[in-house]
């Protein structure tokens, strides 16, 4: 919480520097078209999943999250342009195999009985910064459709799991009880710091408002840890994240004229 405490700390600090900005640039540039910058907020949706060499892992299931940040763009004419945005994403994956995030997946709790983890549900809180080129299509009846692509360095603050529990007494035989509560477990120490991404997506503009649909794909891999997990002698294979991930942004210039 510290950590979007500060984050949020710093989209009031840069909000009205970029404001200044504009303002700078539209008295060099004489308004829209060529050199504009623009500037504003994003708040969406986000679908991810955990993948290996980009296929997603087998049994795991899409985790639903949000993304908010703010962007800039500098429109160097009506067609081309580069932005830049800072997005808080929530990040992860249902049902992962725990071997990924633990050395061990099962440990003696006392009293003869044995707790084993036996998936989990994960969740990522990333701060991540995609780097974007965007090409515009000429405007129709106010709409104007735009393809973009680029690079995004991705930082993870914390991994959250939610991990399935079964207990099995010592002697007994049969199927272990799971139990019915999820236990909770920060897991951030399983996970790299940052890693890289590549973005490709559409979106469409209309006044103020602009929609965009994206999919990232993890470029290098997010777990450190677990790809030595002591169950897996021979290694568990990187994973990365599939991400798919709706937009809605504001551009601001446009209510601060």
């Amino acid at each position: 919480m510290k950590k979007i405490a500060i984050f949020l700390l710093l989209l009031v600090i840069i909000l009205p520097r970029a404001r200044s900005q504009d303002d700078d640039i539209q008295l060099i540039t004489g308004g829209s078209g060529s050199g504009q910058f623009l500037f504003g907020a994003k708040l969406g949706m986000v679908s991810s999943t955990f993948a290996s060499q980009f296929q997603k892992l087998e049994d795991c299931e899409s985790r639903t999250g949000i993304a908010a940040g703010i962007f800039g763009e500098y429109k160097f004419n009506e067609s081309i342009g580069a932005s830049v945005e800072v997005l808080y994403v929530q990040e992860g994956t249902m049902r992962l195999d725990p071997s990924y995030l633990y050395y061990y997946t099962a440990y003696d709790a006392g009293n003869n009985f044995t707790l084993t983890k036996e998936n989990s549900n994960v969740l990522l809180n990333n701060i991540e910064v995609p780097v974007l080129f965007n090409y515009y299509l000429p405007e129709v009846g106010g709409l104007k459709l735009k393809a973009f692509a680029g690079p995004s360095f991705d930082f993870i603050m914390q991994a959250k799991a939610k991990n399935l529990l079964s207990v099995q007494w010592s002697g007994q035989q049969g199927e272990s009880i799971v139990l019915d509560e999820r236990a909770s477990d920060i897991v951030s120490t399983s996970f790299n710091t940052y890693y890289f991404s590549a973005v490709i997506g559409a979106g469409i503009t209309y006044d103020k408002y602009t929609l965009d649909v994206s999919f990232k794909w993890g470029v290098t891999p997010i777990n450190g840890l677990a790809t030595y997990n002591i169950n897996n002698y021979n290694g568990r294979e990187d994973i990365s994240t599939n991400t798919l991930m709706i937009k809605l942004g504001v551009n601001i210039n446009e209510f601060l004229k």
